[in-house]
């Protein structure tokens, strides 16, 4: 078994024992070896930890807390990762690496890259229409903060390595689900990002039950408005200096979740704010629509909500 691993895969895993298997079976395949797997069970009910127990030839680190979020499961498994560890890669239990030799290639460009990038991010394919999940602007082109903000050069999914040293810069924020920008962004002030068009990952996006799915950002859709708001928080000033068509994309991203939990006071009081930063002709249309949608019954919105983004949604058949 090995010992001195020089990089921690992370996977928090909350009722999604019967996914790891496609993961383990992807994480074993790669042809790069020095490597650990910090497993946090995020307080699942389901059969995770024998799942787990059965998973052979790797080293494995298997932790089970309360139930606390995937972001505080990262945290977790940072501090439980042997200290070898030189890069980091934080994976979904929903997801897989791209092929075999993945995790040797981002090895490789990482040891190889300049001491001012702080992470490289490759694209991910998605894993039922095999069509690309991410854009980069060139094959390869560097991001500063500003042009982090400004989210022009690189949109989409992407999976990371990243050096240790960065890691004390910022932790993921806790109680918060999704926006890794929050954290990313943190970092980036201080460390470049390196982005690639290599494929690394294989990102799924087919069950009812992931976190991105409509259906999971409804239920969630507090939690996302908890998570803009620590956003705007964090960034709110630089964004609408450096990137004010982000500020008011998120404000307006903000509207929606407030519309599907309900808050109408709020949605009203927030979609007010948000008229008066509009900036141009489509976005003075979709106020005055985001004004109308107060008027249907708010089961109705919901479902024209997943109506909408399942465009973009590929369930397995």
């Amino acid at each position: 078994m090995l010992t001195r691993p020089i990089v921690a895969l992370i996977t928090p895993t909350f009722n999604n024992g019967h996914l790891l298997n496609r993961l383990y079976k992807s994480i074993k395949s790669q042809t790069y070896k020095k490597f650990c797997w910090v497993v946090i069970d995020d307080g699942s009910t389901d059969s995770t930890k024998s799942i787990v127990k059965e998973f052979k030839g790797l080293e494995i680190i298997y932790f089970r807390q309360k139930n606390s979020g995937p972001n505080s499961a990262r945290n977790r498994a940072v501090k439980l990762m042997p200290t070898t560890c030189k890069y980091i890669i934080d994976i979904d239990s929903d997801d897989t690496f791209y092929h075999a030799k993945t995790l040797e290639f981002m090895v490789k460009d990482v040891e190889s890259s300049k001491k001012n990038i702080g992470m490289i991010g490759y694209s991910s394919v998605d894993g039922i229409s095999g069509k690309r999940s991410s854009f980069t602007q060139k094959p390869e082109i560097v991001i500063d903060f500003k042009e982090s903000l400004k989210g022009k050069k690189i949109k989409g999914e992407f999976i990371f390595i990243q050096k240790r040293e960065v890691l004390k810069i910022s932790k993921w924020p806790e109680k918060i689900w999704g926006y890794e920008g929050i954290r990313h962004w943190e970092i980036n002030k201080y460390y470049d990002f390196l982005y690639k068009e290599k494929l690394g990952r294989v990102y799924y996006r087919d069950r009812k039950e992931n976190l991105t799915s409509p259906e999971g950002t409804i239920l969630r859709s507090n939690n996302m408005v908890d998570g803009i708001d620590y956003l705007l928080k964090k960034h709110g000033d630089n964004l609408k200096i450096f990137a004010r068509d982000q500020y008011i994309y998120f404000n307006f991203t903000k509207s929606i979740y407030l519309l599907l939990s309900n808050k109408k006071f709020e949605f009203l009081k927030n979609t007010i704010f948000l008229f008066k930063l509009r900036k141009s002709f489509k976005m003075h249309i979709l106020c005055l629509f985001l004004f109308l949608c107060i008027i249907p019954p708010n089961l109705f919105i919901k479902k024209m909500y997943i109506l909408i983004k399942r465009i973009n949604y590929n369930y397995k058949k």
